[in-house]
């Protein structure tokens, strides 16, 4: 398995002048890859801002087409073509907010890595479908009908990110038993789906992670990373998730 994976995530905040002074106070160290997710419009700027610093810019959605008259929206080639790696796809915001479905994360999914983009596909069941204990058979559900591309003929990356819904934004974070569980029960669906290559896929876990408890999410067996939101939106305090890592 490769390094932790740690994914900040910005949403729709940041700044010019602002990114320009994350970049600047960021504490690196070489436990982990890292990968930012600016809005779309500060891409090009975080990249240059990052010089040659080891660490990768990303974007956090695309459509499912390379070109054509979808206002709004951008391919993954564009994300390819400006120098970025990455890309988000099915963030639970996205499925709520716009009603993205398993399909259209499936599409995204297949656009992005034939288009040479490396993927974080989320997937995650809200406080309702967990309480009633649908929470495994929806995230089987949501795994099952996005990842159907052969990636033993992809040259980039597939990535899981774990979000439980419910914890996203809320301050409350899934206890390590419930992070632990999951991501082994993913691990085991992924086996399901990809066969041997299943076992190398890495699974982030996301949900209200700080750097208090980044620290004991990442010793958890099959969390392979994090997936950052608001604790990503200045350097210090995603420094200090980066520098906790052993």
């Amino acid at each position: 398995m490769s390094k932790p994976l740690i994914v900040a995530n910005w949403k729709m905040n940041g700044s010019l002048e602002g990114l320009k002074e994350f970049f600047e106070d960021l504490e690196l160290r070489d436990r982990a890859d890292v990968v930012v997710l600016p809005p779309a419009v500060y891409v090009r700027d975080c990249i240059s801002a990052i010089g040659n610093r080891a660490l990768d810019v990303g974007v956090q959605n695309v459509w499912t087409e390379d070109s054509g008259a979808y206002t709004g929206e951008i391919s993954a080639k564009m994300v390819r073509d400006i120098g970025a790696d990455w890309v988000l796809i099915g963030h639970s915001e996205r499925r709520q907010l716009q009603k993205e479905s398993d399909e259209l994360v499936k599409r995204k999914l297949d656009c992005s890595l034939k288009a040479g983009i490396n993927a974080i596909v989320c997937v995650g069941e809200t406080l309702e479908e967990r309480l009633s204990g649908q929470a495994e058979s929806v995230v089987s559900d949501q795994l099952r009908k996005a990842i159907t591309i052969d990636l033993s003929e992809s040259q980039k990356e597939m990535v899981i990110a774990y979000e439980p819904i419910w914890a996203i934004g809320s301050g409350k974070s899934a206890t390590l038993e419930e992070a632990q569980e999951m991501h082994v029960f993913i691990r085991n669906v992924l086996l399901e789906i990809l066969g041997r290559l299943g076992a190398n896929v890495r699974i982030l876990y996301g949900g209200s992670v700080t750097a208090e408890n980044s620290v004991e999410l990442i010793k958890q067996n099959h969390v392979n990373g994090l997936l950052v939101g608001g604790a990503s939106l200045t350097a210090q305090s995603f420094s200090s998730i980066l520098n906790a890592l052993d």
